[in-house]
């Protein structure tokens, strides 16, 4: 069943880039620091960053260009010496004030997916959508607007596009304020490349958690490796513990071609209080690491990250 298992707590930095170190291999080094080209007060650059082979995305959520919090993104080259040139600034067609375009970046090939989680559709307040750009349409080396994906159920303050991945040639979408279950509850949109057409990226089911509740934010927070997918619920109440939280593994294929099937749940051990487990995903081949921002158990709101290991 290839199931996930505890395998280490950890309680501070150090040991946790340890433990990076140990799973990805030799240890970076600082090399440049990548700044936007018009940088203004309180544009919060950086806020999201996505890396694929020599390209670099970095989201501006905050930027003015359309107005304020309209947001944009840039797009940086490495050169062969190492250095990061200024490629592309990209801001939505259609922005508006408060539609913080670039709040969530995602890329894969010659795909960028930026986010705008708080754009309103129809005057729908905050549904949320997702700018889909690719390379090499007219040029190398530019992106060029691809389609807009809008959620064709999506409802007010949905924030569809809060949190963006690529898994092989699909497209998965959070959106933490979804009512599945109630206000809040989330869920993950998943469109594929060529569903109604090449390069049409159409949407092809809907993720929900298997169980849940009002304000557990399912789809704020989620990481894809191969198969697997690990999407969180951290304002999930666990065992009579507001705000515990707790994840669901899903795999590709599991009970039909091409869909994400559930596979199990994945609670933490021994967590202390209104820890707010899933907070943060990460996964790199068999192992996930889930963060705890406000864990008690060695002091009051010290944190923990809990990193678990696929059985074979």
């Amino acid at each position: 069943m290839n199931a996930l298992k505890p395998s280490l707590r950890v309680w501070t930095s150090l040991l946790f880039w340890i433990l990076c170190l140990y799973l990805h291999g030799q240890p970076y080094t600082s090399q440049t620091i990548v700044r936007t080209q018009n940088g203004q007060s309180n544009d919060k650059a950086g806020y999201e960053v996505a890396v694929f082979g020599n390209y670099l995305a970095i989201g501006i959520p905050f930027d003015d260009d359309l107005g304020p919090s309209s947001g944009s993104a840039e797009v940086f080259l490495r050169e062969q010496e190492g250095t990061w040139t200024f490629q592309q600034r990209l801001v939505a067609f259609d922005g508006q004030p408060v539609d913080k375009f670039g709040s969530s970046i995602a890329m894969w090939k010659g795909y960028l997916a930026v986010g705008s989680q708080k754009d309103d559709i129809d005057e729908v307040y905050d549904q949320g959508s997702i700018y889909l750009y690719k390379r090499g349409v007219a040029t190398d080396t530019s992106l060029l607007l691809l389609k807009k994906i809008i959620a064709e159920d999506g409802e007010a303050k949905d924030r569809i596009g809060r949190r963006l991945a690529f898994g092989h040639d699909l497209l998965l979408v959070g959106s933490p304020g979804d009512d599945p279950y109630g206000d809040q509850s989330g869920s993950i949109y998943v469109f594929q490349r060529d569903e109604g057409g090449a390069d049409n990226w159409g949407f092809t089911e809907k993720i929900t958690a298997p169980y849940g509740a009002p304000h557990d934010k399912f789809g704020e927070f989620f990481a894809v490796s191969g198969d697997y997918l690990i999407v969180s619920a951290e304002g999930y109440d666990y065992q009579d513990t507001n705000d515990r939280g707790i994840a669901f593994v899903y795999k590709l294929g599991l009970n039909e071609k091409g869909k994400w099937g559930y596979l199990q749940e994945l609670a933490g051990a021994n967590i202390v209080g209104s820890a707010e487990f899933g907070q943060s995903v990460a996964m790199f081949g068999d192992h996930a690491v889930i963060g705890a921002r406000y864990d008690n158990e060695i002091a009051s709101k010290a944190g923990a990250a809990f990193v678990f290991r696929r059985q074979p």
